[in-house]
């Protein structure tokens, strides 16, 4: 289950878009949901489970 460096890659940037668009406003929880969604898709629910507790324990 281990994750590619393109898929990694793209969290990030995924993810990154989510801290630009909250930097200073109210972030909407319905666009982080189909960010998060777009992920899963793209790599598979298994390793985005995987990827985002990982993701999550470094911030």
């Amino acid at each position: 289950m281990s994750l590619n460096r393109r898929e990694i890659a793209l969290f990030d940037a995924w993810m990154g878009d989510v801290m630009r668009e909250s930097h200073g406003s109210a972030l909407s929880a319905r666009w982080a949901s189909h960010t998060l969604l777009q992920f899963f898709r793209a790599c598979g629910y298994a390793k985005c489970s995987t990827v985002v507790f990982l993701r999550a324990k470094r911030l």
